[in-house]
Order: structure tokens, then C-alpha cells, then sequence
């Protein structure tokens, strides 16, 4: 082989070279495009999975769960039962108390940072924020004074 002849062919094997990586950045390129604007638009192409770590018990607020911290009180939450999976709106519901009682409802979320929180007389109260899928906590006061606390598993309603 000559030298003109072997420069040729180094040139046709750059340039088969440069286009066969030219046509796959082409073809990959809007694919790529796509699947970044389906995860910003929470289109199904790249549905977001839940953070696992929203999920994980917290030991100290576990220490209160299904305690009636005021038993004489005789307020008990009915809704949700511990452990129950929710979606958002929810009515939460308690019995006992009296006249001119106050109730306080707090959700926290695993790691103890206030959520939502509302205080009514009646003895149910309409949470009307959604929350992100996570383990959650409420914690019900009647005057002031915790009476119980309860966890539930919020899940995202279907849309």
C-alpha cells in the first residue's frame, strides 16, 4: 500500500467513524430529551417512585403510638386506626370530651417536623392539605394536654 492510498484510508474510516457517532447522538438525543420533560411533568413515561426514607418508623414517636396518654380523658381517636393508608382529603375522628372542649390535631412527619395542625371543638376535624406518600404521625390534644397519638401511611390519590 502507498502512503497516498494508506492516508485515504484512515480518512474513510475517521469519517465512517465520526458519522456512525454523529447518527447515534442524533437518534438518542430526542429519547433522552423526553424522558427528562416526562419526569418534570410527571408524565407516565417517568412516574417518580416514593422516597423510601419518608417511610422509615421514627422510635421516639412509636414510643406513643396506641397509648392513651390521658386515660381518664377517655378521648380515643377513631379514624384513622394505627397503621390505616390514607389519601388526602380526610376527615380524622375522635370520641369523648365535652362541652366546650378544645381538640388540637397535629400531623408530623417521620422525623417530627410539623405537617398540618388545626384545633376545632367539634369532634372531628377535615385535613384538607395532601401530603406527600410517607409515614406520618397525629397526635390529638384536648385542652392543651395530649390525649393520643396515632401513625398512618399517606398515599397520592390517583389524579
Amino acid at each position: 500500500m502507498s502512503g497516498g492510498t494508506f492516508r485515504y484510508a484512515i480518512a474513510a474510516v475517521l469519517v465512517v467513524g465520526l458519522s456512525g457517532a454523529l447518527v447515534y447522538y442524533l437518534f438518542n438525543q430526542p429519547q433522552k430529551e423526553n424522558a427528562e420533560q416526562g419526569s418534570q411533568n410527571n408524565s407516565p413515561l417517568a412516574a417518580r417512585q416514593p422516597d423510601p426514607e419518608r417511610f422509615i418508623p421514627n422510635q421516639l414517636l412509636e414510643n406513643f403510638i396506641d397509648r392513651n396518654v390521658r386515660s381518664a380523658s377517655g378521648t380515643t381517636l377513631v379514624s384513622p386506626k394505627n397503621g390505616d393508608t390514607l389519601t388526602f382529603p380526610f376527615t380524622f375522628s375522635w370520641n369523648g370530651g365535652k362541652r366546650g372542649d378544645v381538640f388540637t390535631l397535629t400531623i408530623v412527619d417521620n422525623k417530627n417536623v410539623t405537617i398540618w395542625g388545626d384545633s376545632t371543638s367539634s369532634t372531628t376535624i377535615l385535613c384538607t392539605k395532601v401530603l406527600e406518600p410517607g409515614l406520618y404521625y397525629c397526635k390529638l390534644e384536648r385542652n392543651g394536654i395530649l390525649a393520643q397519638a396515632g401513625k398512618f401511611v399517606a398515599v397520592k390519590r390517583a389524579e
